[in-house]
């Protein structure tokens, strides 16, 4: 799961962990400016929340670069959401209006609560007990929904409260702007969600295959690995072969992609039997 074509399992989890690091930071700064919903805001705030947005942006233009296997509602999400947080700063810092400060904030939730979602994935990853790994992918699944359904409610609940006004071009331009990237961004969501818990349902189901193993034993001696296996404690080996293979698991946002399996050959050196297991 979350294996991209193209890409290393190491340098997938590194992605994974920047994205949880990133999105965690960018939360806290985003949190940084909420005393503005009080009517009291700093200039230092403002930037605090800025500055959150610039990380998102940098965050989603890296996946859509280095993510080889995004479908298109992942890549919708991410561009809607560039241009969210593009739009709301030009529009703050056209209008000096602290007001779209605060619907940054809302916004940004769209983007920096996905971090169990991610916990999920390198769990899946690092091979964590699957149990856990499917119970956390379905409460991320809602917690993603609940959050972002929440977030784009609220963004136009606040705009029809306070920014329905049209006193030069681009207010009519966030006027348009404010409903067409919320609803884009809900709609996507919806299928984040549902993919998420799938891949939490598909997670149980799945047997994974062992660990590569390398047999290597002589004619007085039977391994462990015979016991295990339940093999005839008479047959003599020598030597074990691993042979790649390709193999169908879930990639990123639940698309199967192709991964490498292992096939396990043995030679008895009495008979000359070979035999092969997966």
């Amino acid at each position: 799961m979350y294996d991209d074509e193209g890409l290393g399992m190491t340098e997938t989890l590194g992605i994974d962990f920047m994205t949880i690091v990133f999105t965690a930071i960018a939360l806290g700064l985003q949190l940084v400016g909420s005393p503005g919903f009080s009517g009291e805001w700093h200039y230092w705030e403002l930037r605090c929340v800025r500055l959150a947005g610039v990380l998102t942006v940098a965050l989603y233009l890296f996946e859509l670069i280095f993510r080889f296997n995004m479908r298109l509602p992942l890549v919708a999400h991410h561009i809607l959401t560039i241009f969210a947080i593009s739009l709301g700063v030009t529009t703050m810092e056209y209008t000096q209006n602290p007001g779209f400060m605060l619907s940054g904030i809302i916004w940004l939730f769209q983007a920096t609560t996905e971090q169990p979602t991610f916990v999920g994935l390198m769990g899946y990853r690092l091979k964590w007990k699957k149990e856990n790994v499917a119970l956390i992918l379905k409460i991320s699944a809602i917690q993603t929904f609940i959050f972002k359904a929440a977030s784009a409610v609220a963004l136009l609940v606040y705009w029809a409260l306070h920014q329905r006004f049209h006193y030069n071009s681009i207010d009519y331009v966030w006027s348009v702007f404010v409903w067409v990237i919320a609803i884009g961004l809900f709609l996507t969501q919806i299928w984040g969600s549902y993919v998420t818990y799938i891949i939490g349902v598909a997670v149980l189901k799945k047997k994974r295959p062992g660990p590569p193993i390398r047999l290597e034993s002589d004619s007085s001696n039977t391994s462990s690995t015979d016991i295990e296996k339940g093999r005839d404690s008479d047959l003599d080996l020598r030597s074990g072969t691993i042979t790649p293979a390709e193999t169908d698991v879930l990639g990123y946002d639940g698309k199967r992609v192709k991964a490498e399996s292992y096939s396990m050959s043995q030679y008895n050196s009495s008979s000359g039997l070979i035999a092969t297991g997966p």
